[in-house]
């Protein structure tokens, strides 16, 4: 088999033409022929193989993008929490006074910790 690239078009332009004289044009393109076809399958098999390969590159990115979204989606969840126990502390602070801070501050480490607990059974 030829190692050199072959032209799609002239090998079918030879098929086609030998099909088209009934193979009767001296069979001129019988020694080519093991040559051609072998080559073509050969391409066809890197092709798939190519197409096997991109198909696990992209496969293994879209699991990466999934979890990345996932940890995002997870990350503005926590923040939308600690966002609305701030507006509740505020709101706290705003009626009531000094004497009720304690209240405040364990409020606020209850949602500290029911939010960044997450965290620490993820690492485990």
């Amino acid at each position: 088999m030829s190692r050199d690239t072959r032209d799609w078009q002239k090998d079918k332009a030879i098929c086609t033409q030998s099909k088209v004289n009934g193979f009767s044009d001296g069979l001129s393109f019988l020694p080519i022929l093991p040559d051609i076809g072998l080559y073509w399958l050969q391409q066809y098999a890197n092709m798939k193989d190519s197409k096997q390969t991109y198909r696990k590159v992209a496969q293994k990115y879209s699991r990466k993008y999934r979890a990345e979204k996932e940890r995002a989606d997870k990350a503005e969840e926590r923040e939308q929490k600690l966002k609305e126990a701030l507006e509740e502390a505020l709101k706290w602070t705003w009626y009531h006074g000094e004497a009720n801070m304690k209240e405040i501050e364990e409020g606020l480490q209850e949602t500290m910790e029911t939010m960044y607990h997450l965290d620490k059974e993820e690492d485990i």
